[in-house]
């Protein structure tokens, strides 16, 4: 399946399911699920971030993470986390059987990183059960 009739096919049903599952963490600021090779599929924002050039540098730093996860050890990265002053950053891999996907999520200052990223792990869980 191509990825234009993959994001017309499920890009408003991972939608739906993710505006359901932001109401459960408080400070939640953003998510986007795109494609490893930049395409956005779905997204929320708080703040009017543009879906696509977010897409394109999260699939460029998991792209560029996996790459020295395989220079260093191999296997395949799983997860990013970042902690910044404004609060975490976390990517996550959503296997698929048709396309890999990549949520990406931010939250305030107030939200620990591990809350963070246990939301993205149960939210790529979600979706990854929807789309098969």
């Amino acid at each position: 399946m191509n990825i234009e009739n993959f994001i017309q096919q499920y890009g408003v049903k991972i939608e739906g399911l993710i505006a359901k599952l932001t109401e459960t963490l408080p400070g939640l600021s953003g998510g986007f699920i795109s494609t490893v090779d930049g395409h956005p599929v779905a997204h929320f924002s708080s703040s009017g971030d543009d879906p696509s050039r977010i897409s394109a540098m999260c699939a460029s730093l998991f792209a560029l993470s996996e790459s020295l996860i395989k220079e260093l050890r191999g296997g395949d990265c799983q997860h990013i986390a970042i902690q910044t002053s404004s609060g975490p950053v976390v990517l996550v891999r959503i296997p698929s059987d048709t396309h890999t996907l990549v949520i990406s999520a931010a939250a305030n200052a107030k939200t620990p990183l591990g809350s963070l990223l246990s939301w993205v792990n149960e939210t790529g869980n979600s979706i990854a059960a929807s789309i098969g």
